[in-house]
């Protein structure tokens, strides 16, 4: 996947721009692409901040199908498409038809997909949507954008982050202007890339941490690891791909720890070498922390 900055692909006046790498909690995003490399390069950036944050990636494609839309992520053998991570659906498959969407269904739907994000052991979900020719679908411009307004407020109301994308060249200015203001921001990519992903594991049940772990990030590493730290189950934490971390992290991994039921652990499977220098540093013990012999 690329990692150099992209140029806000925005609507109007680049007003009220929000970089997808800094989305919260049921911020619900629109961009407006001119080329499907700007629709790529943004889809890109979204998906890995969701990969930094260790949420599930649901991706609702209209033009270039779930092979296509699959094929963003496809940089390593173990993809989250793979995983369960990133998951493709298409547009008809939550709207219903494209000539005729049946908002109705299509909320509920997006709903329930937070929902079992949630019981899947995810902290978050996040929904990027293709849009197609969505606004000549709806019967007038303004029941676009009040099927927008509808979904801003459900997305805040259970933290989707969502990314709408529509193409330029099917909607003028004007009415780009109407759906922008529908939205609390309008897309944009700033360039930087998580220093570390979260990505979960079925076998045994845990997380897997690649690249490095600091006081910038501690805080979704503890949110991925309460995620996954489901009642009756032992958290299997791989850290063979961790190249850094920090007393701010290995901190997170004993709190978590300090709340599972006494019957559960975290295991820390390939502890590399300088986790383990840390964890003598520290001298730390908890009985429900283990220690898994390489």
């Amino acid at each position: 996947m690329p990692t150099g900055h992209t140029d806000p692909p925005t609507g109007p006046d680049n007003t009220g721009a929000r970089a997808v790498q800094r989305a919260e909690r049921g911020d619900h995003l629109c961009a407006f692409h001119g080329t499907d490399d700007e629709r790529r390069r943004l889809a890109t950036a979204f998906v890995r901040s969701a990969l930094g944050a260790g949420d599930r990636v649901l991706y609702i494609a209209q033009e270039r199908g779930a092979d296509g839309a699959a094929a963003v992520l496809e940089e390593s053998a173990d993809s989250p498409v793979d995983s369960g991570q990133f998951v493709v659906l298409d547009f008809a498959a939550v709207y219903g038809s494209p000539a005729a969407p049946d908002l109705d269904e299509a909320l509920a739907r997006l709903l329930q997909e937070a929902e079992r994000s949630r019981t899947d052991g995810y902290p978050g979900l996040r929904v990027a949507m293709e849009m197609g020719d969505f606004v000549d679908a709806m019967p007038s411009l303004d029941a676009v954008t009040s099927w927008e307004e509808t979904v801003t407020r459900a997305f805040a109301d259970v933290g989707i982050i969502g990314l709408c994308q529509y193409d330029e060249h099917r909607v003028d200015p004007a009415t780009q202007a109407r759906i922008a203001a529908a939205h609390p921001a309008v897309a944009a990519d700033d360039g930087t890339v998580p220093r570390a992903t979260f990505r979960p594991t079925e076998e045994p049940w845990g997380l897997a941490v690649a690249g490095e772990l600091d006081v910038s990030n501690t805080g979704a590493f503890a949110g991925a690891l309460q995620a996954r730290a489901v009642a009756g189950r032992r958290l299997h934490l791989d850290l063979g791909d961790l190249r850094f971390t920090d007393v701010a992290a290995v901190r997170a991994v004993f709190r978590t720890a300090g709340e599972l039921p006494e019957s559960c652990a975290v295991v820390l499977r390939r502890v590399p070498g300088h986790m383990h220098r840390l964890l003598g540093l520290l001298e730390w013990t908890h009985p429900r922390v283990e220690v898994e012999e390489s």
